[in-house]
């Protein structure tokens, strides 16, 4: 039997490692993985040419993980794969199954769709497929005959017992390369926009006996760069000391990324993160409390504030994340949260469009949010969709790609890193890009500087921003 686990990244980039097909492929009996095959694959690639690649082994199974930045893509090369083979078996797992299993069934023709952590739930798949077996009783699988309800998430009992993608070798490790390293699973808090704790609440943290072996192994293949995948790696702060404290007696010379939470930073944390090669991201998202409040996150700004200049005089590389388009918030509050942000002087700056995800309380509340939007995409994979109904009315259209913006500062010139999609938006007066921070195309690109860093052209966005409404 010939299994191919086929991943759509987003672009090419050191993240660009397919750790869920490592994971899986790992967990596969010795029998079935010398014939399963990890296929990376990127958006720029037409589909006649990703087609032709995943045919090439004549595969009796194609397994594909499933995020908001690939769903459309894959969707449709699935539906050719059963147009063209019929008797080909496909399934999907990741977020985007997970949380919208029957749409995603039926929209890519598929055979099935494995709800949560799929580990064990496809070996198990994998077994009964290589014995003919019907497909039945595997926890978290959506199949073309299973009935109502949809069985809820599959959760790996036992997290020891898994084995590591990177101790396995399933995936390749070269000097100066990026890894995506998985230290915990789930989140110990429940934001209304974040599918994180989905399937499962609380932090289930990996075993550090694998984590130190893992980090061991990075050490001696000069990896360059880790991005520590862990929701809020500080809760508790005493987990988080742990593993910085690893990091430092184990491998200090690789340079982290890693999520804090920053209220949870205490001094010894702090410390500990001043010493190490990192740069921590913050999750702000608004510096409003009655804007974050209905969206299950606390926020006392005066304790943010404290937090991050305690970052800042200790040396610490640090960036905050802002989400315009929130339930509730408008243009001058989003200008407000900004103001505040380039105030704690970071040294940068990520902003998003609000996303609504399918599984999210967001997306099964929004009616009481007040979010109206398009069911599909025009144009690309992030739903982003908000009303704000009290001041600036709907967004009528989903945009393109997350405007991922950074604020270098020293601090502080403004610049956006996907400035290559502004024609995708087409704003203008008659489709208002969350009305009161529409601006016709021309004459933001006008208002933009050009400026080359290293291969990119990147635009800069202050003047946009800082002129209001006008």
């Amino acid at each position: 039997m010939h299994l191919i686990i086929a991943t759509l990244h987003v672009r090419e980039s050191a993240q660009a490692v397919a750790l869920a097909a490592g994971c899986l492929k790992s967990n596969l009996p010795e029998k079935y993985r010398k014939n399963t095959k990890l296929i990376d694959l990127l958006p720029d690639q037409d589909n006649d040419t990703i087609l032709e690649r995943l045919l090439q082994g004549k595969p009796d199974l194609i397994v594909f993980p499933l995020y908001t930045w690939n769903r459309c893509q894959i969707m449709e090369i699935c539906r050719r794969l059963k147009q063209q083979h019929p008797d080909l078996i496909l399934v999907a797992g990741g977020p985007e199954a997970s949380a919208d299993s029957i749409r995603v069934l039926k929209q890519g023709q598929l055979d099935a769709v494995i709800r949560g952590e799929g580990e064990a739930a496809l070996a198990t798949l994998v077994d009964q497929i290589a014995h003919k077996q019907p497909l039945s009783e595997i926890p978290g699988l959506v199949s073309k005959t299973s009935g109502e309800p949809v069985p809820g998430a599959a959760l790996c009992p036992d997290l020891e017992a898994l084995p590591s993608p990177w101790l396995e070798r399933t995936l390749p490790l070269e000097e100066g390369c990026g890894v995506l390293w998985e230290v915990a699973r789930g989140c110990h808090f429940n934001c209304a926009f974040c599918y994180d704790t989905k399937g499962h609440q609380g932090v289930r943290p990996l075993p550090q006996k694998r984590l130190k072996q893992e980090l061991e192994l990075f050490a001696a293949r000069g990896v360059s760069q880790i991005w520590i995948l862990d929701s809020t790696f500080n809760a508790p702060p005493g987990r988080g000391r742990k593993l910085l404290q690893m990091l430092l007696g184990t491998a200090p010379q690789i340079h982290y990324h890693i999520e804090a939470k920053a209220d949870l930073l205490d001094d010894e944390t702090i410390c500990l993160l001043a010493e190490l090669q990192c740069s921590v991201q913050v999750g702000l998202q608004s510096a409003d409390p009655k804007v974050l409040s209905p969206l299950q996150r606390k926020l006392d700004p005066q304790q943010m504030i404290r937090q991050l200049r305690k970052l800042s005089d200790a040396g610490v590389t640090f960036g905050l994340d802002l989400i315009y388009g929130l339930p509730g918030d408008n243009h001058q509050g989003f200008r407000r949260s900004l103001d505040f942000a380039l105030k704690r002087q970071p040294n940068q700056i990520d902003i998003f469009p609000l996303a609504v995800l399918p599984g999210t309380e967001l997306y099964e509340d929004r009616d009481r949010f007040g979010i109206a939007g398009e069911e599909q995409p025009l144009t690309g994979p992030l739903i982003t969709a908000a009303t704000l109904p009290m001041t600036c009315g709907k967004v009528r259209y989903w945009l393109p790609l997350p405007i991922s913006s950074t604020i270098v500062v020293g601090r502080s010139v403004f610049f956006c890193s996907c400035a290559r999609h502004w024609r995708q938006l087409r704003l203008s007066s008659s489709k208002p890009f969350l009305s009161g921070y529409s601006r016709p195309e021309a004459t933001l690109v006008r208002n933009c500087r050009q400026r080359t860093v290293g291969d990119q052209k990147q635009f800069s966005l202050c003047n946009w921003l800082s002129a209001g409404k006008n």
